[in-house]
């Protein structure tokens, strides 16, 4: 997440505060970056200013660092196949778009070939009427 590591870094270098973050940031930041040393000192000021992210550090300190290390690799397999899925339905709203352009242009063809076709059998019918008025007439 490389907003989450801009707001870090600008943390640390002190361009932000803590005060300028939203409540989703604040979250965002303690879970996915809670046990990385480049956000150390950004996770003790929230776990000292946020309770519940104090209570959630608590609960998080008590887990093996063996399995937030599979969860931290399955969220970032879960974020890689939600990312893939956005472009793939990105991918499918442009080849709609594109389709939806080819039919467009197909039926303003069709409507175009109907419309020659009316003037034919217009045309057909006044000379099958001639025809049949000289057939009367001789």
């Amino acid at each position: 997440m490389p907003k989450l590591d801009k707001l870090i870094d600008d943390y640390n270098s002190g361009k932000i505060e803590l005060k300028n973050l939203s409540e989703d940031e604040k979250w965002c930041i303690f879970f996915r970056n809670h046990h990385k040393k480049p956000a150390k000192e950004l996770i003790r000021e929230l776990c000292s200013k946020e309770e519940g992210i104090m209570r959630a550090a608590k609960q998080v300190s008590k887990l093996p660092r063996s399995y937030i290390r599979y969860m931290t690799v399955e969220m970032d397999r879960m974020k890689d196949n939600v990312d893939r899925m956005l472009a793939y339905s990105r991918g499918c709203e442009e080849t709609d778009k594109k389709w939806q352009d080819v039919i467009a242009e197909r039926e303003a063809e069709i409507a175009d070939h109907k419309a020659e076709i009316a003037e034919r059998d217009a045309e057909i019918a006044r000379l099958q009427a001639a025809l049949n008025e000289k057939a009367k007439n001789s």
